[in-house]
Order: C-alpha cells, then structure tokens, then sequence
C-alpha cells in the first residue's frame, strides 16, 4: 500500500529555513539529515531515522505502560523539542513521540527510552520504558 505524503513546512527561528518535503519519509529523513548537519542544530539518534525510513507504524500500542506511542513527524522533531523546551528542562533528553496522556516519549543520556510528563518535566520524573531503541521497538505492537 503506498501512501501519498506531504509535509507542511515549519518556519524555524532565526535564518533557518524549514525543511519541506513531500515525498515519503526515508527520502524525508535523508533530507532532514543533511539539513541538520548544514545547521548543526540537535543530533536525531540515527535509530530513530531508521525507524521513520523503515515504513513501519508511527502510531502503535506499546506492550508497557502508558500504553500508546504516536510518534512526531520526523520533519518536526527539532521543532517540538525546541517547542517543548527539552535541552533546558531535560538537559540531554530527545523527545520523539507522545503518549497521547501529557507524557513525551525520549531518548535518555544512556540512550534508554523514558517517558517525561510534558509538566513538570525533569529527569528525576522519567520513567524507564526500556534500556535501549532495540527493545523499545520490541515493545511497540500493532499499529492502533
């Protein structure tokens, strides 16, 4: 089944220019990805790209509390993170998904996935859902 993408551009702070892409995402991340590199703006954990290249759901149920996982759109990860204020409430935290309850989905310094709740966030309030990407995906079940 192929889907028809298109991504809506983002203006971006400063002289910055917003990615637009409307092809599907593994060509989205690619070009997302050079765009990162020619700002030097936040680092996506090369897992994560690979999950969006992939194909597979970005909405799923997860086989750990809180249960559900809808993943961002991979052309807005730097901007929800920015939004959401991550590097300054949660220094070394990435942020790529919600779980649809207040709670943000994020890679952890270690590289665990943790949930943060959007208010009050703080590393002492992350929950461990897994210690790494790999068992995180293992988790994730069919899409909702």
């Amino acid at each position: 089944m192929r889907s028809n993408y298109s991504f809506k551009p983002r203006p971006l702070r400063g002289s910055a220019r917003a990615v637009t892409c409307t092809t599907p995402p593994s060509r989205c991340v690619a070009r997302l990805n050079s765009g990162v590199r020619a700002l030097n703006l936040i680092s996506i954990p090369q897992e994560l790209l690979s999950y969006y290249s992939s194909g597979r759901p970005l909405v799923c149920e997860l086989d750990a509390t809180p249960f559900g996982c809808e993943f961002w759109p991979v052309e807005e990860l730097e901007a929800y993170n920015s939004d959401y204020q991550v590097q300054e409430l949660a220094p070394g935290y990435f942020g790529f998904a919600t779980s649809g309850g207040g709670e943000m989905y994020a890679f952890s310094p270690s590289g665990a996935i943790v949930c943060l709740p959007f208010i009050g966030m703080e590393p002492a309030e992350a929950n461990l859902i897994s210690p790494t990407w790999h068992d995180f995906v293992n988790l994730l079940r069919s899409a909702l």
